[in-house]
């Protein structure tokens, strides 16, 4: 999307209709990432044996993260449960909603901002993760890191990181 934009805005109207497919699938899948890093805060072994609570904190700073990302997707349920914009936020707010990310202030930025945030999740982290000790840092992190390869091979010697 971020391609399309750039390349051609006016298609990429078409594609993210206001409550349209695409932005009701972005939402559920924010709000299935926010479950998910719950499930992982507690199911996480070393948080059950009561070593590394740090993790915890920052597992729920994840959840939180994607929590405020479906809250933001949804306009914190404001076409849902029928409620207008305060007026100092509508007259911020590019499309007159309840969030953060439509603010006139952001809306130059936040394209550039998730290319950043693509290049990094999807590219750079992962790369780093092929590494030992990038992905040792990651795992003492919690950190969740798309894997490139499987890292049970490249633990086993079968990568030359």
């Amino acid at each position: 999307f971020v391609a399309l934009d750039e390349t051609d805005p006016r298609s990429l109207l078409s594609y993210s209709l206001e409550d349209g497919p695409v932005e009701n699938a972005s939402a559920a899948l924010f709000g299935l990432a926010c479950a998910g890093f719950i499930v992982m805060m507690f199911r996480t072994p070393l948080l059950r044996e009561g070593k590394g609570w740090h993790r915890y904190f920052f597992l729920f700073g994840w959840a939180l993260l994607m929590f405020v990302f479906f809250g933001e997707e949804i306009s914190w349920g404001q076409r849902i449960l029928g409620f207008g914009s305060p007026e100092a936020v509508a007259a911020a707010n590019v499309q007159n909603e309840f969030n953060l990310h439509n603010l006139e202030v952001l809306e130059t930025t936040k394209y550039r901002l998730l290319s950043l945030l693509m290049l990094f999740t999807g590219v750079v982290f992962p790369g780093a993760a092929l590494f030992k000790k990038a992905r040792g840092l990651f795992q003492r992190l919690v950190f969740p890191v798309l894997p490139i390869l499987n890292p049970r091979l490249m633990d086993s010697g079968v990568s030359s990181s």
